[in-house]
């Protein structure tokens, strides 16, 4: 009986915060330090997974300057240095075979994302 009774006030004293309400420092840009902008926010990529062979890749929030694709083990099977930079660039990928992939995103202020691609064409 004590073990649940301690449980149950140990359960009782958490309280759930927003990730927010955890993090009291900001970062240069006024962000609570540690938190990360999603891809979503700065870079959209479609179709994912590919079925196509194409891919497009946009930025909201500064220029592309390089696009690189690798495969799992770290070897790259796609670089395309953008020059100028862009907002918006047609990636295709006809001779790739299916699998995943790691897409690299770097843009004009050096900083870069990476998410996994997976190539699954049509049948």
């Amino acid at each position: 009986m004590k073990k649940i009774l301690g449980i149950l006030i140990l359960l009782a004293g958490m309280t759930q915060l927003p990730a927010e309400a955890m993090l009291t420092s900001k970062d240069p840009e006024g962000n609570p330090a540690g938190k990360t902008i999603g891809l979503s926010e700065d870079f959209k990529i479609f179709p994912n997974p590919v079925t196509s062979g194409k891919i497009t890749v946009e930025s909201f929030r500064q220029p592309l300057t390089e696009i690189r694709i690798s495969n799992l083990v770290g070897k790259p099977v796609y670089l395309k240095k953008l020059n100028p930079p862009v907002t918006r660039h047609e990636v295709v990928i006809n001779d790739l075979p299916p699998g995943i992939y790691l897409l690299n995103i770097k843009g004009a202020d050096n900083t870069s994302k990476t998410v996994k691609l997976l190539l699954n064409p049509e049948k």
